[in-house]
């Protein structure tokens, strides 16, 4: 009988399909578009390399990604100011106290990648890369790299919702952080349920959703589909 040979496929963009390397990715591009937005140097939101191993992103898949051109990096000493580049590392590790950046064509590969993973990838579970983000300054909510509110001086109440996540980081869930107000005249319940009802009226069709859990004590957001 003739010998069959299987052969696998291997495409260019196949490391990408690593969920570290999606992980890694979204990381890179909060730096690159938090330094964007404050018009500062990309250095001053770099990735340090124990964030991005903590992503399960090997040595490996980092060399990849720098020589593909997607990100870059610098040895941070405390004789270096600047940091040392690393262009030209080689097959050599990256040493403790790298930081990275993404360059402009790993910033637009990583959105691509993301949008058209509908920001999740699937692995131990369902892991939304995606935050929302908030300009104060605009008044406005973006996700998925897109604006999806925008939200005037006059709705406080909303504003003050979206502010809270952002002034923390965006977690899955907080503690209203509406004004405290006194319960035998206000329902702080039925407030914080109305305001994020009036919130949703913006985002239909956006993929982003604002609930209420916790007995009517938290507030929450995660992306839908």
């Amino acid at each position: 009988m003739p010998r069959v040979v299987f052969r696998r496929r291997i495409t260019s963009h196949g490391p990408l399909r690593n969920p570290s390397a999606q992980r890694a990715l979204y990381l890179l591009l909060e730096g690159y578009e938090c330094a964007w937005d404050l018009r500062a140097s990309a250095w001053s939101f770099a990735t340090e390399l124990s964030d991005l191993l903590a992503e399960g992103c090997s040595q490996v898949l980092l060399r990849w990604l720098m020589r593909k051109g997607y990100m870059k990096a610098r040895l941070f000493e405390q004789s270096r100011s600047r940091g040392r580049d690393l262009s030209a590392i080689g097959h050599n590790a990256f040493p403790s106290g790298t930081r990275f950046v993404a360059t402009k064509t790993g910033a637009a590969v990583a959105r691509r990648s993301l949008r058209l993973s509908s920001g999740k990838v699937t692995g131990r579970g369902r892991c939304s890369f995606y935050r929302p983000a908030w300009i104060n300054s605009r008044g406005e909510l973006r996700f998925r790299d897109q604006p999806v509110a925008y939200l005037c001086y006059e709705e406080s109440y909303q504003r003050t919702l979206v502010d809270s996540f952002h002034q923390r980081g965006w977690p899955k869930r907080l503690q209203d952080p509406l004004p405290q107000a006194d319960e035998s005249t206000v329902n702080v319940k039925q407030r914080l349920r109305n305001t994020v009802k009036n919130l949703n009226r913006h985002l239909k069709g956006s993929g982003l959703r604002f609930y209420v859990t916790g007995a009517g004590r938290l507030i929450g957001w995660k992306g839908v589909d």
